[in-house]
């Protein structure tokens, strides 16, 4: 175990398995270790299952995963869940009656436990009806596992006192923990809720506020972690819901307070706390609970409905973890939650899936405008209005230029202009018509001369039309003074054209550095030592002999230097 694993693994959500030559060690969840001695192969790989992981090897397989919940409260020692006290031989009878099979139960406890615990399960049968003994027992083990260890004159000690029962308080289980206190004595949990119901049996007209006072004097000097949110709880059960939460209002606990609301049924205030401690596991709680109140978790439309007024933080974890089949209930909790540029985009989203398959997306775009209308200002709405219209044009374009035409996958409103202006190069004869619904399609969605002119250049470029492309450059056109200048030389670069070809467009621009350092760009070192000379900069000479290496193009390059008699 001193080695490092071989290999880590999650098992399951809350484990991790550690590989190692001489077996594999599991970390749990709160810290525990085990380690199982297993030869294993060299060869041995970990493949990890929804529910745990596989350790496979060539002559070997073992499934490794967390045994169910509901196993676990039926036969793990210590269990005094239902099911468990069913399985052990309750017979549900007066409490008096000597069922054998309690008493086999007992003693199969105690060949877990050893025999040591003799000593306990004698003071227990000698107290209790069958029932009781069966139930304390249990008790006892459950407490063992959970730290609370002693010899038989200590734990009866214990029994005496009813102090075992404050074990429970920080889980917040009022009901186990009066349960247990009516087998194991008055003090603890349980004095303290006895002292409570007859506060609330014998004054049943004392306000609320009155009431409360009183019983925070109760619990005065004997408060633990939880403790105020098992007192809520029980004041909840008994009908006095008004105190109940002035005294969960006491509570520092976190988690005792968050389990408490719940129990409560206080969601809305349990998320809010959950969410301000930033607990990830109590948050998960929280949702947990909150999802089970709806006809077990059957009810999704109001499940989603109601997380509307939980933390943002919350519903956008609910969001992440939704299935493909609850996205309506999804947008409909955003919308009442009032974000409607998430709902928006959520829909938004699924119009694009939907575009993408070659689908009918109207219906889509048309339910995401209306989502983004509840919210003007936006901008979003006049988005999806450009996006309507522009799926117009496109059907339209497909229908007036042919079958030939391919409108772009990625539809934008630059690119439909592109595929325009891309197709007068596949049908020449149309060409005049191309490029008049590429220009009706820039006035149509407003676009700057600039933009337009631009995605038309590289548009030409891409598609090989270089007379329509030098038409543009003429001085006469006008176009180049629309437009940046330099455009025409990277298009020209970017697709290869011969170096003269992109020198004459290079001369287009006026500003004198911006030309040499747009020779650069372009590669052509000799234009930019003839642009240094003609400006007279040697330190633009100077970079670009730096710059163009030591092959034929610094020859080059040091031929115009030395023709200008810049180099000896």
């Amino acid at each position: 175990l001193y080695s490092s694993p071989s290999s880590l693994t999650w098992s399951g959500s809350d484990a991790v398995v550690a590989l190692y030559n001489a077996g594999f060690g599991v970390l749990g969840p709160y810290g525990d270790w085990i380690f199982q001695d297993v030869d294993l192969s060299k060869d041995t790989v970990c493949l990890v299952e929804v529910d745990g992981v596989r350790l496979t090897s060539p002559d070997s397989r073992l499934l490794l995963h967390r045994v169910p919940q509901n196993l676990l409260d039926m036969y793990e020692p210590g269990s005094i869940h239902p099911s468990s006290l069913l399985l052990g031989g309750d017979g549900g009878g007066d409490g008096d009656d000597d069922d054998g099979g309690v008493e086999d139960c007992l003693d199969a406890l105690l060949d877990v436990y050893g025999e040591a615990r003799l000593e306990v399960a004698n003071a227990v049968r000698g107290r209790r009806g069958t029932r009781e003994k069966m139930m304390e027992a249990r008790v006892v083990g459950t407490l063992e596992k959970r730290g609370y260890y002693g010899t038989g004159k200590e734990w009866r000690r214990r029994f005496d006192g009813g102090r075992l029962a404050d074990g429970f308080v920080a889980d917040v289980m009022p009901s186990l923990a009066v349960s247990i206190g009516e087998y194991l004595g008055s003090g603890g949990v349980r004095g303290v809720m006895v002292q409570v119901s007859d506060l609330v049996d014998s004054n049943p007209g004392m306000d609320e506020n009155e009431l409360t006072h009183n019983v925070l004097k109760l619990v005065k000097g004997r408060e633990k972690p939880g403790m105020h949110a098992v007192v809520a709880r029980h004041l909840h059960e008994m009908g006095r819901k008004g105190a109940a939460r002035q005294v969960l209002g006491v509570e520092k606990d976190s988690v005792g307070k968050v389990t408490a609301m719940c129990g409560m049924g206080m969601f809305k205030a349990a998320a809010q706390a959950a969410a301000d401690d930033g607990d990830v596991d109590l948050i998960a709680f929280v949702l947990h609970e909150f999802e089970r109140s709806f006809d077990g978790g059957r009810n999704r439309s109001a499940f989603y409905m109601g997380l509307a007024e939980f933390p943002r933080s919350m519903r956008g974890m609910v969001k992440v973890m939704a299935g493909e089949g609850e996205r309506k209930e999804v947008k409909a909790m955003l919308v009442k939650a009032g974000d409607v540029v998430e709902a928006g985009n959520t829909v938004l989203k699924e119009y694009l899936e939907e575009r993408a398959m070659g689908g009918e997306p109207e219906k889509k775009l048309e339910e995401c405008k209306k989502i983004f209308a509840l919210k003007p200002g936006t901008g979003w709405k006049e988005r999806c209005e450009e996006e309507e219209l522009l799926l117009k044009e496109s059907a339209r374009l497909d229908k007036t230029l042919g079958e030939s035409f391919t409108p772009p996958p990625e539809l934008t409103v630059v690119g439909l202009i592109s595929a325009v202006v891309k197709h007068a190069g596949e049908d020449p004869r149309n060409s005049a018509v191309c490029f008049n619904e590429a220009s009706a399609l820039a006035k149509k969605f407003k676009l700057t001369d600039r933009r337009f002119l631009t995605a038309k250049l590289w548009a030409l470029g891409e598609s090989g039309q270089w007379g329509s492309f030098r038409a543009m450059s003429d001085p006469k056109t006008g176009v180049a003074k629309q437009i940046n200048a330099a455009t025409f030389a990277k298009v020209a670069y970017a697709h290869k054209q011969p170096k003269v070809e992109i020198a004459r467009y290079v001369s287009l621009v006026q500003n004198k550095e911006a030309r040499f350092r747009l020779f650069i760009e372009v590669g052509d070192f000799h234009g930019a030592a003839e642009e240094a000379v003609k400006s007279g900069e040697r330190g633009w000479a100077e970079e670009v002999e730096g710059l163009a290496g030591a092959g034929a193009e610094r020859a080059v390059v040091r031929g115009v230097l030395q023709q200008a008699g810049w180099l000896r």
